[in-house]
């Protein structure tokens, strides 16, 4: 599932998941990564899916309800791909997740737009 399509060189500087649905699959064995193709953890390492509910933020594999240390939100990557969410082990079935993302480009046509 892509998030942000990328074009050139971006910075990615904070990037701050907030599950606004909680997931649910079908078994409880699926997991979420955050990250680009190639390197799908670079962001955010494979998560238990169902441990992500509502009103949490989801920047390490321990979602935080009601805060998150910034620390961890902070990234300083410099990417040249989609953002995307790696599903693994079984299919997330429901749930929501808002990503306010903080960038700056590095190209002349750097750029990313929400999917």
């Amino acid at each position: 599932m892509t998030f942000f399509t990328v074009t050139g060189e971006v910075l990615i500087l904070f990037n701050v998941p907030f599950c606004t649905v909680s997931l649910t699959e079908a078994a409880p064995t699926a997991t979420i990564s955050l990250g680009v193709v190639g390197a799908t953890t670079i962001f955010i390492g494979a998560t238990t899916a169902v441990d992500i509910d509502a009103e949490e933020f989801w920047v390490d594999t321990v979602p935080d309800p009601n805060a998150v240390d910034l620390a961890d939100a902070v990234l300083d990557k410099a990417i040249t791909d989609n953002i995307i969410a790696t599903i693994a082990a079984q299919n997330v079935t429901a749930g929501a997740i808002r990503i306010d993302l903080w960038w700056l480009p590095l190209s002349a046509d750097g750029n990313v737009v929400a999917a």
